[in-house]
């Protein structure tokens, strides 16, 4: 799906030749792939043809020895590569961890680096806080205003206001009612408050086209997006203390009832970027608008 560069840009960060690379990566290993099974499946064959006798397999054993050689130096090539699928496999699940989906205009070989040298989340939102300069927070926010619903302007100006003067905790409050509202893109029945799990279905059916492995970059930035709105609105248990197990100790139901609002830069950073992915994913998922029913997501969802 192509996104609509009138209404959201995201070829900042996606452009067509990242695509081609990813591409061409997983071409190469799903043939790696398919060479290594062609190649074991006489010895398959013939085990089954020959239980009574075992026969000798040695002229077997070189190319499946030279196959499997061949598929672990692609792995490590693919690794070594900061637009291989695998690395963003890898991206997926760091920056999930860390409470983050890809940060805005944030290249390729900037998060490789930084997933490299195995930085904890505090180290890691550190290098955030200088990544997001002023003159790049202003274009994000430019971009955002511009794809928001006008009904959310106000509110998201408000914002931007709340934060520059390090109001962060009055900041957050606005950004998770606009959050809210943007989540609620994808649920027919509008009165459904319940955002965790909401993108489970659509990130199985993800699953189940792109099963030869052929993700696109916001296959990925879905992933990430299902892991955050989840940890976003992780449920608290109000009669017990409030505990949320991240640096950026955000949760969207401590803000809105008044249990604990977190008042970190960092924390507000996330949820700004948050916003931008969301409505990037709205153009990439415009199928699914006003398809997900209540019931339906109970159903296929399945807690961790």
């Amino acid at each position: 799906m192509k996104t609509n560069a009138k209404n959201f840009n995201i070829e900042a960060f996606v452009n067509s030749e990242g695509y081609k690379s990813l591409s061409a990566a997983l071409k190469e290993l799903n043939s790696i792939t398919l060479g290594i099974v062609e190649k074991i499946k006489p010895l398959t064959d013939s085990l089954s043809s020959y239980r009574a006798t075992l026969p000798d397999f040695s002229s077997f054993y070189n190319p499946i020895r030279d196959a499997a050689k061949q598929f672990s130096e692609t792995i490590t090539k693919q690794l070594e590569n900061p637009e291989s699928v695998l690395s963003y496999f890898k991206y997926f699940e760091a920056l999930s961890n860390f409470f983050w989906v890809m940060p805005y205009k944030i290249t390729p070989e900037q998060i490789h680096e930084l997933i490299k040298e195995n930085h904890t989340e505090k180290e890691f939102d550190a290098f955030m806080l200088k990544h997001f300069s002023d003159s790049l927070l202003n274009e994000l926010f430019k971009e955002i205003e511009i794809a928001l619903p006008k009904r959310h302007v106000v509110l998201f100006k408000q914002c931007i206001r709340s934060f520059n003067r390090k109001d962060y905790a009055i900041c957050s409050i606005g950004l998770y009612s606009i959050i809210d509202d943007l989540t609620s893109y994808y649920v027919k029945d509008k009165d459904c408050t319940s955002r965790i799990g909401l993108f489970k279905p659509i990130v199985n059916d993800v699953m189940e086209r792109d099963y030869s492995c052929e993700f696109e970059m916001m296959d990925f930035v879905l992933l990430m997006m299902d892991r955050n709105i989840d940890d976003l609105y992780a449920r608290i248990v109000f009669t017990e203390k409030t505990n949320v197990p991240k640096n950026k100790d955000t949760n969207r139901n401590t803000s809105v009832h008044g249990k604990y609002c977190s008042n970190k830069r960092e924390s507000d950073l996330m949820l700004f970027n948050s916003i931008y992915w969301l409505l990037g994913l709205q153009t990439y998922l415009s199928n699914y608008k006003n398809k997900l029913k209540k019931k339906k997501i109970f159903k296929l969802i399945k807690d961790n």
